[in-house]
C-alpha cells in the first residue's frame, strides 16, 4: 500500500465510505482507501465496491467474481454476480448474474 496524496490520485469513479475508513474505486478499477491523512492504493482490481456501516468491504471484478476483503487481504467467494451492496459484515445484498437480475 502506497500513501499518495490527492494530486496523485486518479479520477475516482466510486467513493464508498464505512466503518473507519472511506474506499474508492478509480475509473481504471484501481483500489483506494483513504486513511485519514492520504489515500493508499490497495492491491486489486474492481468493477463494483461496497461498503457496510461496520467496515465489511466487498467487491466484484470484471469477470463478476466476487470478493470480500479480510485482515489478510481479497478473499474470492464462491459464485459470480453483477454488483453488490452491503449493509453490514452479516447483510449483504446481490444483483445476479440471470437474465432477470435478482435481487437477493
Amino acid at each position: 500500500m502506497v500513501g499518495v496524496g490527492a494530486s496523485d490520485i486518479p479520477q475516482l469513479a466510486t467513493i464508498c465510505p464505512g466503518g473507519e475508513f472511506v474506499w474508492a474505486l478509480d475509473v481504471q478499477g484501481g483500489v483506494w482507501r483513504w486513511n485519514g491523512v492520504a489515500f493508499e492504493r490497495i492491491p486489486g482490481k474492481l468493477r463494483s465496491l461496497a461498503v457496510g456501516s461496520d467496515g465489511a468491504v466487498w467487491g466484484t471484478d470484471h469477470q463478476d467474481n466476487i470478493y470480500r476483503r479480510t485482515q489478510n487481504g481479497w478473499q474470492q467467494v464462491r459464485g459470480r454476480l453483477r454488483s453488490i451492496a452491503v449493509g453490514n459484515q452479516n447483510n449483504v445484498w446481490v444483483r445476479s448474474l440471470c437474465p432477470r437480475n435478482n435481487i437477493y
